[in-house]
């Protein structure tokens, strides 16, 4: 097999030594192909070869570190085919399965493994169960607040139980654990998550207008501003240029350009007092009536609907959400949060350190105890700052570079960790970064895109000791798919969302070439409206979209004119395990989606361990068990009767509900029964009937035999 023909830009991530490396690899760029060669390419060519052991290779999953394993594997074991002899590659198979390829969780593990005497650890600690810690946290949150409140009784300390009658909701403090429980799940995202929280209480400590205008927050919310009017500006000019085009209402210039003026105002202000101010002062112009009959409809509706967007969805929606009180106002109501946010950062503060002796006593760490004491093991830190430990010195002489993958999914902790054990620019170890900002959806888990935004940012294209390249190229998908995401990218995707404005140098790249085929392949990407008519009404919509989806699965899978896909062997008809159904949530989805699909005949799954109790096979014995325990229980019985057990239609369950007796549906079923038997009694006494062939058919004069023919044979009552 011949070596892989490597675009320029990827020969480049290959090559490149001596330096850090940010490499911007777009989705489908081959980013894992071209970081397997450059880590072979360092461990067996050159003059002096690395050994891979020397290489610290980090990953965002367990899983994406064993395929880069097995990889680096296989591309050994062809270099040892090409050269059998050389010890150097032997030594470098050897040496793999103890080279450190691995999660940042389980480097940190490692780490405190090898060196826990430097932070006074018990060596025989475990990682602790996820489900373990969390009932472990509420009970230590419970018995904290308890306490809080007894020595507010004998303190008489009236702060701490204004605090929780401001904040907690009913009759418990669920509401207060929960944001304790949040905030310090924030913190643990920081290098030293203390020192955060003491922060945020200082936010809270300002006294005047000017104090307020200078805090973070404020600086973070004038730049977001400033991000803001700058699209609507764009905009705005956009619906002037169509006004003058050919065919254009020109009569609608006049307002728009008396809305560029106001948002050209807005853009050079400086001070939030100063938006407060113009804003007051909007009074946006009407547009004039278009009677001339040669305008262009579309572009007539183009301007007002782009209009709609930077003013009523735009500006409107900015005037609400910040400018609604002055500054005076907004101050006061920080003041008067002041005592609140005191009590519920130091709630999270001793939870924190409680939290922290206990798993400390029980010999427990979980992840972010992994990072925070490997971070301890790296650097010293006192009152004249951060540096360096003996133990990151001594790794730094050991490593000769540090490969990250997935770089935009980083936190704080984690690239304090990595830059810790790297001396680049001026000597190795050096820091290699491969990632896509555009691909970054783990925020919520509390990732810090804005570190790769950063460095994209100030990392030069072209030669210096800290680089950037980018990977435009997608050889995965074809052309048309490309173009779609494209073109939806381009209208939506700007600094204000996505950390980065989708120009030229953000575009995805056809990469690869598809030979044709003959019959019927993937062409231009199609979307499909659902309207949900009146008679539809009964469908939920989770069901009505898995069906109609459902409907274009089996059309290309078993239509008249099948899909083709392009296989090992060329094209061949496409397969329902080709086929994948993104959904932008699965819980509460796939459960209604896999019954859909099922009932169709198109086999489904979904890989989700959230929704084991939600499973159709799981409540259908959950709802057997409720009907054991209670058969008076009308959702759980209908349930039972309509599953597979009951096999019971929807029209039955009808006519079992238009039963006259009792208020529940087992007495109505009961009733039900006993007008089956009078039935049967009725046609039994008219002699050889229509009911003596079904009874001999069933060989049973059974009352269950018997309903079981009704229902086959649909006599209906």
């Amino acid at each position: 097999m011949g070596k892989p023909s490597w675009t320029p830009d990827q020969q480049q991530v290959i090559d490149l030594r001596d330096r850090n490396i940010l490499v911007s690899a777009a989705a489908g760029s081959g980013k894992t192909a071209v970081l397997v060669e450059r880590i072979i390419a360092e461990i067996t060519e050159g003059d002096s070869p690395k050994d891979i052991d020397k290489l610290l290779v980090v990953t965002f999953t367990k899983a994406a570190a064993a395929e880069m394993r097995a990889r680096i594997g296989s591309a050994l074991e062809a270099k040892l085919l090409e050269e059998p002899e050389n010890e150097h590659i032997q030594k470098q198979a050897s040496l793999l399965h103890t080279a450190q390829i691995t999660t940042i969780d389980s480097f940190c593990q490692s780490l405190i493994r090898n060196y826990f005497h430097v932070i006074d650890l018990d060596p025989a600690f475990r990682v602790g169960d996820e489900t373990d810690l969390e009932l472990l946290k509420q009970d230590i949150l419970e018995e904290l607040i308890e306490e809080k409140y007894q020595q507010a009784r004998e303190k008489q300390d009236e702060e701490f139980l204004r605090f929780t009658d401001m904040l907690s909701t009913g009759r418990t403090d669920r509401a207060i654990e929960e944001m304790v429980l949040s905030l310090y799940q924030i913190a643990t995202s920081y290098p030293w998550p203390e020192e955060w929280l003491c922060s945020c209480r200082e936010l809270y400590e300002t006294t005047s207008v000017e104090e307020m205008e200078q805090t973070e927050w404020m600086k973070q919310l004038l730049e977001y501003l400033g991000l803001c009017m700058k699209e609507f500006l764009e905009m705005a000019r956009k619906a002037l240029e169509m006004c003058f085009e050919p065919n254009g209402p020109e009569v609608y210039a006049e307002a728009i350009q008396s809305d560029i003026n106001f948002l050209e105002t807005l853009q050079g202000l400086s001070s939030f007092q100063e938006y407060q101010n113009c804003f007051a002062m909007q009074n946006p112009a009407k547009l004039k009536a278009v009677r001339s009959k040669e305008v262009d409809g579309a572009k007539k509706d183009y301007v007002k609907n782009m209009r709609e967007n930077y003013l009523k969805n735009g500006l409107d929606k900015i005037k609400e959400r910040f400018f609604f009180q002055s500054t005076e106002e907004m101050l006061a109501d920080i003041q008067a949060m002041t005592p609140a946010v005191r009590q519920l950062i130091q709630l999270t503060l001793d939870f924190s350190r409680a939290f922290a002796e206990k798993k400390r006593e029980d010999g427990i760490l979980d992840f972010a105890d992994m990072e925070r004491f490997a971070l301890e093991i790296l650097l010293d830190k006192d009152e004249n700052g951060v540096r360096s430990s003996e133990t990151a010195r001594e790794l730094q002489e050991y490593y000769e570079e540090i490969l990250t993958d997935e770089y935009q999914d980083s936190n704080y902790i984690q690239e304090l960790l990595l830059t810790s054990l790297c001396r680049a620019p001026e000597q190795k170890p050096y820091l290699f970064m491969v990632g896509d900002v555009k691909q970054s959806i783990y925020k919520f888990r509390l990732a810090r895109p804005e570190l790769f935004i950063e460095k994209y940012k100030s990392y030069a294209v072209g030669k210096g000791p800290m680089q950037r390249i980018d990977l435009h190229q997608n050889f995965r998908s074809r052309k048309s798919v490309l173009d779609s995401a494209n073109y939806i990218f381009e209208e939506i995707m700007q600094e204000t969302l996505g950390g980065i404005v989708y120009d030229e140098d953000a575009k995805l790249v056809a990469g690869a070439s598809f030979e044709g085929c003959e019959h019927r392949t993937a062409g231009r990407t199609e979307v499909l409206l659902i309207e949900q008519k009146s008679e539809d009404a009964f469908l939920q919509k989770k069901s009505l979209e898995a069906a109609v989806i459902g409907e274009k699965i089996r059309d290309m899978v078993q239509g008249e004119n099948p899909l083709y896909v392009n296989g090992k062997n060329g094209y061949r008809p496409v397969e329902y395990g080709d086929i994948a159904i993104l959904l932008r949530s699965l819980t509460g989805w796939s459960e209604e989606f896999i019954e859909v699909l099922n009932d169709m005949g198109i086999p489904a799954y979904a890989d989700t361990k959230t929704g084991y109790f939600t499973s159709l096979e799981v409540e259908t014995i959950l709802n057997l068990l409720h009907v054991i325990d209670n058969p008076r229980q009308d959702i759980p019985f209908a349930a039972v009767l309509r599953s597979c057990l009951g096999n019971i239609t929807d029209e039955e369950l009808a006519w079992i509900g238009t039963m006259p007796a009792g208020a529940n549906y087992w007495d109505k079923a009961e009733c039900f029964l006993g007008f089956l038997k009078w039935k049967k009694e009725k046609i039994v006494s008219q002699g050889e009937t229509q009911f003596s062939k079904l009874e001999k058919e069933s060989e049973s004069t059974e009352t269950e035999g018997l309903e079981e023919i009704f229902q086959r044979k649909g006599i209906s009552f």
